[in-house]
């Protein structure tokens, strides 16, 4: 675990990226004296099944997991809506 820091960062990174690829992240951050404070990749959207909206967050939560982060966020899609719009009045 990466010593406290008191110079955190809010980022994403995209579904795609492997284990490997957020460690090495975490690493160049460690770096530059940096943390992760906020992981907020994930856009849930709410037209797709139940289950396949667990995945997504499973994902999400391992992925936040290894960037060390201290708190996760998420944005929900309201069913029907297109395209995707994260400051929406209904979200």
């Amino acid at each position: 675990m990466a010593p406290y820091s008191t110079i955190t960062i809010s980022t994403n990174a995209s579904g795609e990226w492997s284990d490997n690829e957020l460690t090495g992240a975490v690493e160049s951050l460690e770096q530059l004296g940096v943390s992760v404070g906020e992981f907020c990749w994930l856009r849930l959207d709410l037209d797709r099944s139940l289950s396949r909206q667990r995945e997504q967050l499973k994902i999400h939560l391992a992925k936040t997991a290894v960037l060390e982060a201290s708190c996760v966020s998420f944005a929900l899609k309201p069913e029907g809506e297109q395209p995707f719009n994260p400051v929406a009045e209904e979200n």
